[in-house]
């Protein structure tokens, strides 16, 4: 039996994103390379991860998708949010 939803407040975090567009056929090809580019950004500027990844439609079309690539982080990114470093 499925447990009664419940709503949560919970904290705000911080996260690092990457949004990519893309045709829907090629997200696999480049979800991967993309997460790890935001791992390396994060590296750099010794930052921690602070919870998975994860992924997130912005919007969704017929032939094209707006994605984002996300991680929680411990503290800002130097330059704002990681795409603006791409």
């Amino acid at each position: 039996m499925i447990d009664t939803p419940k709503i949560l407040d919970v904290p705000a975090q911080l996260i690092a994103i990457i949004p990519i567009t893309l045709a829907r056929d090629k997200i696999q090809t480049v979800m991967g390379p993309g997460i790890h580019e935001l791992a390396e950004h994060l590296k750099v500027q010794g930052i921690a991860r602070t919870g998975p990844w994860f992924t997130h439609h912005l919007n969704r079309r017929r032939i094209s998708n707006t994605w984002a690539r996300v991680v929680p982080q411990a503290k800002e990114l130097r330059g704002g949010q990681a795409s603006h470093l791409r």
